[in-house]
């Protein structure tokens, strides 16, 4: 039996893979630095779309990387989890029906400054499965709802 070949992501499928990423570091550079406001983060933009843009959703692939870049950078090296250096990151996290929920479950993780063993442990104790690389995309929901209600639980935002 052939493997099935690698389909690639559509723009709207790169781009519900980036938003939770990119908007958890804005979170987390406003709450670093007290002085960041909502027109800075869109100069950001406007700087890295060469003035094309003030909206992330209209960036390019290269310039949402670049964007994400940038914003790292202006995270507050004690309260960054580097997250992406991780070597618990499942490594499936570019299939299109799994990339937006694993992309929402890093965002949830890098807000709490949580590892990846936490999401692996959740995925034992939830799912009964050994790692998330195993769960499929009705499992990987219930991880999601299980931050949910967990942030609510803490009074946090979700």
């Amino acid at each position: 039996m052939a493997a099935k070949p690698f389909k690639k992501l559509t723009a709207q499928q790169q781009w519900d893979r980036d938003r939770p990423r990119i908007h958890a570091l804005k979170n987390q550079v406003m709450k670093d630095r007290p002085g960041f406001e909502e027109e800075n983060y869109r100069d950001i933009i406007l700087d890295v779309s060469q003035g094309k843009t003030d909206s992330s959703r209209n960036l390019t692939a290269r310039e949402r990387w670049q964007l994400i870049e940038r914003l790292e950078e202006l995270v507050s090296p004690g309260s960054r989890v580097p997250v992406h250096e991780s070597r618990n990151r499942p490594n499936n996290m570019e299939v299109p029906d799994r990339a937006e929920l694993l992309g929402k479950i890093e965002a949830c993780l890098t807000e709490r400054k949580l590892p990846w063993s936490y999401a692996e442990s959740m995925a034992r104790r939830i799912c009964k499965k050994n790692a998330l690389e195993f769960c499929g995309p009705r499992d990987l929901w219930k991880i999601v709802a299980a931050f949910g209600y967990d942030a609510k639980r803490k009074g946090l935002q979700p």
